[in-house]
């Protein structure tokens, strides 16, 4: 069996903004917290306005979800030539091939 793993350590720009009611999510990764990553970072309709570079993590994202969907690997499909970074299969082998989501920009 094939499968991908990731694991998302970034805590965006706006996190006191949304999570105004769990003080805990400012300074630690919360549950769901790479949602607006993955489906739309400029919630501007709540007042969220994420960095440039948040937004380019973002488009990142969802090549990777939207890859996978379409074939079922995430470093594959529309928009894998402006993938940053291969995600490779996790396998059973190590933990190495993780996906490491801590930083926005070119790396991350």
């Amino acid at each position: 069996n094939i499968g991908y793993f990731y694991h998302f350590n970034y805590i965006a720009s706006y996190a006191q903004h949304v999570w105004f009611y769990q003080p805990l999510c400012w300074t630690h990764v919360c549950h769901t917290e790479e949602l607006p990553a993955v489906f739309d970072p400029n919630s501007t309709s709540i007042d969220v306005y994420p960095t440039q570079d948040e937004i380019l993590q973002s488009q990142q994202i969802q090549y990777y979800w939207s890859n996978f969907a379409q074939t079922g690997n995430p470093s594959q499909g529309n928009g894998a030539n402006k993938l940053n970074i291969m995600w490779t299969n996790y396998g059973s082998k190590t933990l190495a091939n993780t996906l490491m989501i801590n930083t926005v920009g070119t790396n991350g």
